[in-house]
């Protein structure tokens, strides 16, 4: 688990989801219940640029990457 910069919150993966047409990324610790950390303010039109930016901030801040499936 690693903080993300300017967070109080322990972050375990960056998760990239796909709603309403757009993609998103967040910070999450896996347990439930446990509030996310949402990394983009209105998403990316493609899955390839979202996960170029979760790449990033996964690489900084040395977390993994899932993609999640709704």
């Amino acid at each position: 688990m690693a903080r993300l910069a300017g967070s109080s919150m322990m972050f375990k993966y960056v998760a990239i989801r796909q709603e309403k047409g757009r993609w998103h990324i967040t910070a999450e610790s896996g347990r439930p219940g446990d509030p996310v950390l949402n990394l983009d303010n209105r998403g990316y039109a493609s899955r390839m640029d979202a996960l170029q930016a979760a790449m990033i901030y996964a690489q900084d801040n040395r977390l993994d990457i899932v993609e999640m499936a709704l």
